[in-house]
């Protein structure tokens, strides 16, 4: 089950998105990313840098719920042209929470929205919050 809500949040009258992915018996949060397994002890999720992001879409597959776990899979590239051309295979090791960080991530550069009329430009060109904007 998906769940996306989206409310304003009093102190920056900026819109905070939560995004709840429930598999086995995980559900994971983004408004500071974190996940849990019970609903009761929350842990925080690992940053997810480009290499991570890389990885990540290297593998194929659902998750498992278990944030320990360690997916394993082989790439391979072919190296040189025509008959010079060599098949080189590289292992890739990745902890499940290390590849729901890299999703979160992904999902929240992916589909960041802001609403019509929360910022402004200014005649300098940079952008600024509006602060009569009231959602």
């Amino acid at each position: 089950m998906y769940t996306l809500t989206c409310k304003l949040s009093k102190q920056s009258q900026v819109p905070s998105i939560e995004i709840q992915f429930w598999t086995a018996t995980l559900l994971y949060l983004v408004i500071n990313p974190s996940y849990s397994q019970d609903c009761i002890q929350w842990s925080l999720l690992p940053h997810a840098d480009q290499g991570l992001k890389h990885k990540s879409s290297l593998l194929r597959g659902r998750f498992t719920g278990d944030p320990s776990f360690e997916y394993e899979t082989t790439v391979t590239h072919r190296v040189g042209e025509g008959d010079n051309a060599q098949e080189q295979s590289t292992q890739i090791e990745l902890k499940e929470e290390d590849r729901l960080a890299a999703v979160v991530c992904c999902i929240d550069e992916e589909v960041a929205i802001v609403p019509r009329g929360a910022y402004l430009r200014t005649p300098l060109g940079e952008v600024v919050l509006n602060h009569s904007y009231q959602g």
